[in-house]
């Protein structure tokens, strides 16, 4: 056998091999699309195939035989790849088919740019399974022109790996819109170094990078996973992402990007208008821009799951705005960490709404809240004990920890119907241990109210280690410090101090004016006490030592005698 002879063999071996391994692919696709399990399927194609050198040969083949050979084979292939026609044995189908996998393959519609072929697949109502797969288009580069309507309720748009360019366009999904899903390339869309794994959309215009919903009517459903939104070239008041009126959303590791240098953005703008906006933002990834996450009127009923957020040294984190038109109230945040910030949670026209676990550092002000605010919570975990908090609202509790202490903490415990309201301090397992509540500045401790191991109550100051007031089973002490005095109704009272004998009433008092009146005898009652009591004897005349059938008069008790003189 020549070479000539011999290399043609070979190069048929690997055509017949070729041929075999796409007929089994063809095969199992075709199965696994309508059910079947016939074997042996042919293809028919929409395009003629103009090389027709026959495989069959009792000879060996000359070169030219199997370039055209693998030629065909080729097309072949191209045209299975770009649309095939089912064959006969499996339903006598006759259309090339845009739809694989039952979803409708973006790619396969003409347009200028990914907005354009996005925007015709979305108005073929041929793609019965409203999924739009666009992930096979091009990248890492892609645009889009104009503004792109996602009016299509169900709608399932499988986003591309790459950079998308949106200019100064918007992508809308319209009021009432309802159901639509946009699933993209990569977990948080791109990584934080900007370079294009996954989909980031990036925005450059003055309005709405990504808008869901308006305030005519509510837009149900809607879901977004794994895309970036990148916003830090875009106008000084430009949004990322905004729900109007959008109820039972949901949002899956979104990254949003905002601008580094001062400006009013919003990063996540929830805005329920005439009725609500509420739904669950799962582990959002928020960098820049002046407001990490907006609550704005009517913002009820949302629930965030771990967010992180670094604004750069100014903004609002979570800003519970609401309006006097539509305060917000219901809303939870869960964990997550918030940092570089002016506040990291404002609240104006909102009300019981609360914050659990968040992490917070290098910000200004650790919470802040208007007169407007009324019953909200934060339990926040400060790492930076300087984050100030300011209330001048109703009933809001807010408590900073720092380093295990309570920093600075604003507490009301109270019940709306007549019951007790306990909190409880409570030691070990073992009996009669020491049980404190720490009163600290600026994260030294200063005061502590204890229960000491013998069951007494005490107020102690760590500065002189002393006991200021303390409560026993048995006694009961005040002291002052130093050279201070021990003061009894020493400030706006007027009713003088009593004495009591622990039935319930006095015994001695001093008037508001000082005068002192101990307790009142007779001489009959005046008994025989200890030496060094004083007692007024109501009867007693002045005398040594004291009779009856007086007036009245001071009695001492002197070497074992009353003395009235």
């Amino acid at each position: 056998m020549s070479g000539v002879e011999w290399k043609g063999v070979e190069m048929i071996r690997q055509v017949r091999a070729a041929v075999a391994l796409v007929s089994a692919w063809l095969l199992a696709s075709s199965a696994h699309a309508t059910g079947a399990t016939s074997s042996n399927p042919s293809i028919a194609r929409d395009a003629p195939v103009t090389q027709t050198a026959s495989l069959e040969s009792k000879r060996t083949f000359n070169p030219d035989s199997i370039e055209e050979a693998f030629g065909r084979l080729t097309m072949l292939v191209q045209q299975w790849s770009g649309g095939i026609i089912l064959p006969s044995s499996l339903g006598q189908a006759t259309a090339v088919l845009r739809q694989t996998s039952k979803t409708c393959k973006v790619d396969h519609y003409s347009g200028a740019d990914l907005g354009a072929q996005l925007a015709a697949a979305l108005a073929d109502a041929s793609c019965t399974s409203r999924i739009y797969d666009a992930t096979d288009l091009g990248g890492p580069a892609l645009s889009i022109s104009s503004p792109l309507l996602v009016k299509v309720s169900g709608a399932v748009v499988l986003w591309p790996n790459a950079d998308v360019t949106l200019g100064g366009n918007s992508i809308i999904v319209p009021a009432g819109t309802h159901n639509v899903a946009f699933f993209c390339a990569a977990p948080y869309g791109s990584p934080a170094g900007g370079v294009a794994v996954g989909t980031r959309l990036s925005y450059t215009g003055n309005g709405t990078a990504v808008q869901v919903g308006s305030s005519a009517s509510d837009t149900h459903g809607f879901v977004l996973q794994d895309c970036s939104i990148n916003i830090n070239r875009a106008g000084n008041g430009a949004i990322g992402l905004q729900l109007n009126r959008a109820t039972q959303y949901h949002l899956i590791r979104l990254r949003v990007t905002g601008l580094l240098a001062a400006n009013t953005q919003k990063d996540i703008d929830l805005e329920g208008a005439a009725n609500y906006t509420g739904g669950v933002i799962e582990s959002a990834h928020i960098d820049n821009g002046n407001t990490g996450v907006y609550f704005g009127k009517n913002a009820n009923a949302n629930t965030l799951v771990h967010p992180w957020i670094s604004l750069q040294n100014a903004g609002i984190g979570l800003n519970f705005a609401g309006d006097v038109t539509g305060p917000l109230n219901g809303n939870t945040v869960i964990g997550g960490d918030i940092e570089n910030c002016t506040t990291v949670v404002n609240f104006d026209y909102a009300s019981d709404n609360s914050v659990w676990g968040l992490r917070a550092e290098k910000c200004r002000n650790a919470v802040t809240a208007t007169a407007n605010s009324l019953q909200n919570i934060v339990f926040s975990n400060g790492t930076t004990h300087l984050m100030a908090i300011s209330d001048s609202g109703t009933n809001n509790a807010f408590t900073d920890t720092y380093y295990a202490q309570f920093n600075r903490t604003k507490w009301q415990l109270r019940n709306a119907t007549d019951t007790n309201t306990d909190l409880t301090l409570s030691g070990g397992a073992t009996a009669n241990q020491v049980v404190a509540l720490n009163f600290a500045d600026r994260g030294t401790v200063k005061y502590i109210l204890r229960k000491n191991n013998d069951n007494t109550l005490s107020i102690v100051n760590l500065a002189t280690a002393t006991n200021r007031l303390s409560l026993g089973t048995v006694n009961t002490a005040i002291d002052s410090e130093s050279e201070g005095q021990v003061k009894l109704n020493a400030n706006a009272g007027t009713g003088g101090v009593c004495f009591g004998s622990g039935a319930g009433s006095c015994v001695a008092t001093v008037d508001s004016a000082g005068r002192l009146a101990p307790g009142t005898f007779t001489n009959a009652t005046l008994g025989a006490p200890s030496n060094g009591k004083i007692v007024y004897c109501s009867d007693c005349s002045i005398s040594n030592p004291c009779a009856g059938g007086g007036t009245g008069a001071i009695a001492k008790r002197l070497n074992g005698v009353w003395v009235c003189n």
